[in-house]
């Protein structure tokens, strides 16, 4: 990192090593190949009066991105400016252009989930502790509601616990093989596994679902058709 730093000040040098044309503006100086270190005093004076504090950290940016991009010197200080600006200018563009791609792609994930919930509904209907052979267990019953008109194969899914003040407390990841026709509901029971040693199945174990909100997101469908719907 180091001598990638003395390399981009040694290329600023050179970008401000020149020789002055008749105009004194330090954007129209020439590059000459002149070292920063013979440049005289007035000359560093002219450099450092004629350009703004932006204009000379752009500079910079100008000379760090030659670095790696091998870029020929342009003629004059001006138009290292403004090749730079033209450089940031599309830069900007295509990122803004990347943000709004990414905010048109989420907007269509969430009309595709709304869509969705119109034609499934996960409900947990209770929960409770459970003690065998020494072993805890948390108890999950749920219901799984198909208003569609397609018989579901098998469904791999999401369900997240709140507070009451919608900060997040736990969740469950489950896959539910057993088929759901279509205009049907299917009612089953999940088994969790409880160690005191471990926080997450510890707050599922513990945790009331009068003081609590449930949420549910699918991260796949299987129908029995072949088909599948697949969500982020």
């Amino acid at each position: 990192m180091k001598n990638l730093i003395t390399l981009a000040l040694f290329t600023l040098v050179v970008l401000f090593a020149a020789v002055f044309v008749s105009c004194k503006d330090a954007k129209n100086i020439e590059y000459t190949g002149k070292t920063l270190a013979t440049l005289s005093d007035e000359e560093l004076a002219e450099i450092k009066k004629d350009l703004t504090e932006p204009e000379k950290k752009q500079l910079m940016r100008h000379a760090m991105r030659q670095i790696f991009t091998k870029e020929a010197n342009p003629p004059t200080i001006g138009a290292a400016l403004e090749e730079q600006q033209t450089y940031e200018d599309r830069a900007k563009e295509q990122k803004a252009n990347k943000e709004r791609a990414q905010l048109e792609e989420q907007a269509r994930a969430e009309e595709r989930k709304a869509e969705l919930k119109k034609r499934f509904n996960i409900e947990v209907l209770s929960k409770q502790p459970h003690k065998q052979d020494y072993q805890d267990y948390t108890l999950i019953k749920m219901r799984f509601s198909n208003y569609g008109k397609k018989d579901i194969r098998a469904v791999e899914f999401t369900v997240t616990f709140d507070d009451l003040f919608g900060d997040r407390l736990t969740h469950i990841t489950c896959k539910e093989a057993t088929p759901i026709d279509a205009q049907k509901a299917l009612t089953t029971n999940y088994s969790f596994k409880c160690s005191k040693y471990n926080k997450e199945q510890k707050v599922l174990y513990d945790l009331s679902l009068t003081n609590s909100k449930a949420t549910w997101d699918i991260k796949t469908i299987i129908y029995a058709d072949g088909t599948k719907e697949e969500f982020e």
